[in-house]
């Protein structure tokens, strides 16, 4: 089966690398389970605790394989059926939310600083997760979509603002707002004009984004170290290939598939029930009304992982598996797949910079974050962006009513 998995990603890498299409979230979606489902390269995943190595096991490799094969098949559909279509969307106010959704990642950047104090400042993250709170929220989500919508709407000071804003983030030590606004970012890059174009004529762009890749791939290991302000040993380390190779076989999706290889091997199963958790994310204060929220890894690591005293994160594939077998795993495949070609449509087809910007950030979620997180969790993301995007569209609508009216007077 190893050998099929990575004949596989090569056929992939030929078609969205030499074939002239869109770089667009099909290509995300494909180069993602290439990061995430790295370990199926080499043959194993890592024990989290132990770091024992342990096989990839045949049902583990045939679930990546169902779900490169989906991506790869609907990535083609998309590309023979789409026929290039502009939807006009004129909200009046609506562009203007740019600065309501700046003012608000600034208000939340602030509050936070006041609210969490040095804090923030600690080389241990299980300190910062102590500590964060909705301002914290505030800050990175509306500067993330802050950073989107200036660039389309060729703002520059509010967008250097953002992601100023998010490079602090990182240097905090999370490093996903940033990534995930890079990713959403190059996808609008490349989809300027709505061209096709074989991905191969840019291989400055590729090679740029390997080498951002490793560096978001050394920065969890050495952030304690830039936090401290220990540039010896960051020096030692980055002039050591093999702290670069040790990042590498100890990254995150090594402990990532860990979780899908055991659903697999142990045929851990939990059923349908935990899934009513995301109907109480459209509940408003669903916890105080007496609402029980349950994650797929407040249920798996606590009976798989009892040792590990970290949280390991998610594995949609697993919960999938786990929640209802393979016919779930190839349901949520169809709609998954479904969503991203709708998405990706509506992506290439509106010129409003509101909404192609939070189009944008939704599809990346789905894309690439996806592959290490639950449901749960991606519907959560999706509508803390969502709210940020309507409460800037309201403000700015408001006070674009209000100008009109006083110029009528």
């Amino acid at each position: 089966m190893k050998i099929v998995f990575i004949l596989l990603c090569l056929l992939g890498m030929f078609y969205f690398v030499i074939k002239k299409r869109h770089f667009d979230f099909f290509s995300i979606a494909f180069f993602s389970t290439l990061i995430y489902f790295m370990p199926g390269f080499f043959g194993y995943v890592l024990e989290p605790g132990s770091n024992f190595y342990k096989p990839i096991i045949t049902k583990t490799y045939f679930t990546m394989i169902l779900v490169i094969i989906f991506i790869i098949i609907t990535a083609i559909l998309f590309d023979f059926m789409y026929v290039k279509k502009k939807i006009k969307l004129e909200i009046s106010g609506i562009n203007k939310s740019v600065y309501v959704i700046v003012f608000l990642a600034l208000v939340g950047f602030i509050l936070s600083l006041i609210t969490i104090g040095p804090q923030l400042l600690s080389p241990d993250k299980g300190i910062i997760l102590e500590n964060i709170n909705r301002w914290q929220l505030l800050w990175v989500t509306s500067s993330i979509v802050g950073c989107i919508v200036s660039y389309l709407q060729k703002k520059k000071l509010l967008f250097v603002i953002c992601l100023i804003l998010l490079l602090i983030d990182m240097y905090i030590g999370f490093r996903v707002n940033l990534a995930i606004t890079l990713i959403a970012l190059l996808v609008i890059k490349f989809s300027k004009g709505n061209y096709r174009t074989v991905l191969i004529k840019k291989w400055k762009w590729i090679l740029s984004g390997v080498l951002v890749s490793i560096l978001f791939f050394i920065y969890k290991p050495i952030y304690r170290f830039v936090k401290i302000g220990d540039w010896g040993t960051i020096k030692h380390l980055l002039t050591d290939l093999n702290f670069y190779l040790y990042s590498l076989s100890k990254s995150e999706p090594f402990y990532i598939q860990t979780i899908l290889n055991e659903v697999n091997r142990i045929e851990y199963h939990i059923g349908l029930s935990h899934f009513q958790s995301i109907i109480y994310q459209f509940i408003l204060f669903a916890p105080q009304l007496g609402a029980e929220i349950k994650s797929f890894n407040s249920i798996f690591q606590s009976e798989l992982f009892p040792s590990v005293t970290w949280g390991m994160g998610n594995n949609i594939w697993a919960e999938m598996i786990s929640s209802g077998g393979f016919p779930l795993l190839l349901f949520f495949l169809l709609i998954y797949c479904s969503f991203i070609y709708i998405g990706n449509y509506c992506f290439l087809s509106i010129d409003n910079p509101v909404v192609k910007g939070t189009l944008s950030i939704v599809l990346t979620y789905f894309t690439f974050y996806i592959h290490r997180n639950e449901l749960l969790y991606m519907v959560n993301l999706s509508k803390r962006i969502l709210f940020i995007v309507i409460i800037g569209v309201l403000v700015s609508m408001i006070f674009s009513k209000r100008k009109h009216y006083k110029n009528k007077l």
